[in-house]
Formats: structure tokens, C-alpha cells, sequence
């Protein structure tokens, strides 16, 4: 009788082959899926070595998303470690790309190994719940494009899903440099990328140092590790106006009792402020804000200037205005400085006996400031008023006494005027006697005029000698413009 094999070996070579065959499915059940593991393997050890880039192909928007569902994940896989991984990205250049090939490496400068290779612009990876690095290079046919910059993911732990910007601007001028700031949330790393959308617009480095170059709008983009992205939309402009345009017509005509206020609009900038000038401020003065205020007739060009000096500029017309006259006169008789003088010594000869005569020291600088009636009203006509003539007049001594002047003043065309009470007078009339005196009216009943040299020097002593008294008739002509 035979013996019976044992029993013993018959369930050993039994476990054995069992064994074999459950590691031979489990194998094949693997190699199914994409996993770092695998790319291990032989048949995944091609390296994304550098290679000859001749297709123009390349890969934008890289992005590994680990924060997704883990249902659809075996139990086996989950409990060996693995996650699901979305990794997404775009692809431009002018050829497209017929696949793409994904390499991971256990950090971002280390060899990196084929992993998959797919159609399509994304890939659901498993992968280990330890950090990694992946890259993605397209092909067009079997011609390689260029490799990707890579991502850094960490299944199973907290990845980026947020980028604050700590520091940034909406709006930067020409030649500014400012640095941006971002921090990612998440514990994987706060190391994060920065690119510009046109460098020659604005650039930006790997600190986040943007620098100005041009106007227009630009894209500032913060990349965080996963390839998780935040954009800022920056405005280049010129730090100053370039351009200032006048608001309204350049030419401004004004009495010298009036003022007006100018306005100006410029171009955009970073400082859009402007200055307002005067060339004449004896004709016109200007204020910061552009309200003009006449001062006496004449011309005067008022200016805006940007910082840059661009500038619009009014022309500003001062006319003649009998109120001003009144107004220079009172001037002169409130200022202790000028007194009365009938000399007519001119000009370089007041270093005799008499010191001091009645021209007009405004015009004739180096003459004494005394003034007699004809001629106080002869420059208060000429510099008051603005006659031009008057003015050459006052200038060359050419007013003479009260006759001369009643002549100017009719050359110049004051009207004689028939008043029936002095209520029918108007402030800025001239009252002349050609053969006597002269004053000019300045309401309420009074006169303005210069009446009496008291000490017999230059100016004024203790008593007035140009003044304001009350209308007195002396057989006067009223005379009005």
C-alpha cells in the first residue's frame, strides 16, 4: 500500500503558488494606476533629462490640486497611503501638442522620472502622502516641447488654496519700483513665483521687485508652490501730466476791478497738479487755486505748469477803469513818503537849493516823490487808469500845469460833462479848473488831490499835503471817460 503523500507539503506549495498569483494581480492592478511607486519601475525609468527642443510647444498654468474628493479612492490604496491628485494645466506655442508627459521627483532640483503620459490637458494622479515635485513637458508627434517649471505638492496635508498680497498697487508711474508681498495659506511652503504679462510694460523679479517701463495695464501674477495663482491688474501712468489744456477760451478780458477763476485740465498722471504764474503781476496776479484778480490795465499771460512743465496759458486783457485811478490815488495820498512840490527841476539837477520837484517818481526813478494837482491826476490817469499815453507822458515830463493837462485829457477823450448837483457826480470824474486846480472824485461828497507843500522838503511832515477833503466848488469843468 502506497503511503499517502503527507498532507503538509500539498497546503504549502498550495500557499505558494496562491501567493504568487495574488502578487502577480496585485501587480498588474497597480501598473493600472499612475503612482510614484511605479515610476520606479523599469519600464517607467526615463528621466526628463534634458532634451532637444524643437517643437514649439510649451506648458502654461500648471496647477496640482490635492484638495479634491478622496471617495472614489480604493480602501487598499488609502490604507497603503496614497491620495488623489488633480493636476491640470493649459498648453500654447504654434504647434499643438499631441501628449504630454509627466515626470515627478522628491524635490524640485532632483531626478525627476516619467510617471504618465496622457492626451489630454490633465491627469488624475495617486500619490504618496510625501512631498513631491512634478513637471510636465508636451510632444508633438514624437517631438519633445519644453519642460515645464515644476509644482510641489503634498497629498494629505494642508496645500496652498489661498494667496494674500501683503503689499501691492493698482497704480504705478514710469520708473517706479515697488516690491510686492503675497503669502499662501497652507503648511506645504510659502515660497512663491512672480511673472509679468508684458515685461516691457512692467517686470517683475523673483523677490517680487516690480519696475515701470511703460504706460498701459499689466498682469502681476504670485504663483504659490501648487501652482495656485492670485493676479493684479497694474496701471502704468506718467508720475506727471504731460499734457495741461486750458478750460475754455485762452482769452480773458477783465476790468481791474474784477477777477476771474481759470481752469485747466490734466493729463492723467500719478501727480496731476499744477502751478499757476503770472508774467505780469502789476498787470495780474494769480493765486494757487487759478482765481485772477486784475491789478492795473495792461496784458499779462497767466500759466498752468504741470511738474513736468507742460502748461496752458490765458491771455489775460486788464482795461482801463476810472474805480482803479480812484484807487491809485488813495494809495499815494495814504503813503506819507510823497508830499507836494510845484518845482520843475528835472531829473539830475534836485542836488541844489530845491531837493525835490513834481514829476513823477514811478516813472523817473531817482526824482523826489512829490507830486502838484496836475500832475498827481496826470499819473493817477497814467498808472490808475492805464492810459498808455498818459503813461509816456508821466515818463518824459510832459505834464505840465492844469491847462496842459485839461488839453491831454481831452486829446484823450474825457467828455466835459453837465451836472446839475453834485449827486449827479460818479467816483473817478475828473473836476478841473484849467486855470486854477484839479482833483478827482471819489464819492460820498469827498476829492482826492494834492493841495499844499507844509515844510518845504520832500514828502509829508506833520501834515497832510495829498489828501482826502470834502468837494469844494472852485469853478471846475467835470471831465469823464
Amino acid at each position: 500500500m502506497l503511503n499517502s503523500p503527507s498532507p503538509q507539503p500539498v497546503t504549502v506549495r498550495s500557499k505558494v503558488i496562491l501567493a504568487v498569483i495574488t502578487a502577480a494581480a496585485l501587480t498588474l492592478f497597480l501598473g493600472a494606476l499612475t503612482s510614484p511607486v511605479m515610476a520606479a519601475s523599469k519600464s517607467n525609468s526615463d528621466k526628463a533629462k534634458k532634451q532637444t527642443e524643437t517643437a514649439d510647444a510649451r506648458i502654461t498654468d500648471l496647477y496640482g490640486n490635492v484638495n479634491v474628493s478622496q471617495s472614489e479612492l480604493q480602501t487598499d490604496l488609502k490604507r497603503e497611503g496614497y491620495r488623489r491628485v488633480e493636476l491640470s494645466w493649459d498648453s500654447a506655442g504654434s504647434e499643438a501638442a499631441t501628449k504630454y508627459v509627466i515626470y515627478t521627483a522628491k524635490k524640485y532640483n532632483g531626478k525627476y522620472k516619467k510617471l504618465a503620459v496622457t492626451k489630454s490637458q490633465s491627469k488624475v494622479l495617486y500619490l504618496k502622502k510625501k512631498y513631491a515635485c512634478i513637471k510636465v513637458r508636451p510632444y508633438v508627434g514624437g517631438t519633445p516641447g519644453k519642460l515645464s517649471s515644476y509644482v510641489s505638492v503634498s497629498p494629505g496635508y494642508p496645500n496652498a488654496t489661498n494667496i494674500t498680497l501683503t503689499k501691492s498697487k493698482t497704480k504705478m508711474y514710469k520708473g517706479q519700483t515697488y516690491t510686492f508681498k503675497a503669502k499662501p495659506n497652507g503648511k506645504v511652503s510659502k515660497r512663491v513665483t512672480w511673472k509679468s504679462s508684458n515685461s516691457s510694460i512692467a517686470s517683475v523679479d523673483s523677490k517680487g521687485r516690480v519696475t515701470a517701463k511703460a504706460n498701459g495695464s499689466v498682469n502681476i501674477t504670485t504663483v504659490a508652490h501648487n501652482g495656485l495663482k492670485k493676479t493684479t491688474t497694474v496701471t502704468i501712468i506718467d508720475r506727471y501730466s504731460t499734457q495741461v489744456t486750458p478750460v475754455g477760451s485762452t482769452s480773458v478780458s477783465l476790468d481791474d476791478t474784477k477777477s476771474v477763476i481759470l481752469s485747466v485740465t490734466a493729463s492723467e498722471a500719478f501727480d496731476t497738479s499744477v502751478s499757476w504764474k503770472s508774467s505780469n503781476t502789476s498787470v495780474a496776479k494769480v493765486t494757487a487755486a487759478g482765481k485772477v484778480t486784475a491789478v492795473s490795465p495792461g496784458s499779462a499771460k497767466i500759466s498752468a505748469v504741470s511738474k513736468c512743465g507742460a502748461s496752458a496759458v490765458f491771455h489775460v486783457t486788464v482795461s482801463p477803469n476810472t474805480v482803479s485811478m480812484v484807487n491809485w490815488a488813495l494809495k499815494i495820498a495814504d503813503d506819507s513818503s510823497y508830499g507836494y512840490s510845484m518845482s520843475t527841476r528835472y531829473k539830475g539837477s534836485c542836488n541844489g537849493k530845491t531837493k525835490y520837484n513834481r514829476y513823477c517818481a514811478i516813472c523817473n526813478p531817482g526824482d523826489s516823490k512829490d507830486y502838484d494837482c496836475a500832475s498827481f491826476v496826470g499819473a493817477a490817469v497814467a498808472h490808475g487808469y492805464g492810459d498808455p499815453q498818459f503813461l509816456e507822458y508821466c515818463g518824459s515830463y510832459k505834464i505840465g500845469g492844469c491847462t496842459d493837462l485839461y488839453n491831454k485829457l481831452i486829446k484823450a477823450g474825457w467828455k466835459k460833462i453837465k451836472i446839475r448837483t453834485t449827486k449827479d457826480l460818479k467816483p473817478g470824474d475828473i473836476l478841473i479848473n484849467p486855470n486854477r486846480h484839479v482833483e478827482i472824485y471819489i464819492g460820498d461828497g469827498k476829492t482826492v488831490a494834492a493841495h499844499d507843500d507844509h515844510n518845504g522838503k520832500s514828502g509829508e511832515g506833520s501834515r497832510d499835503e495829498i489828501y482826502v477833503a470834502k468837494l469844494w466848488n472852485f469853478g471846475y469843468t467835470v471831465l469823464r471817460i
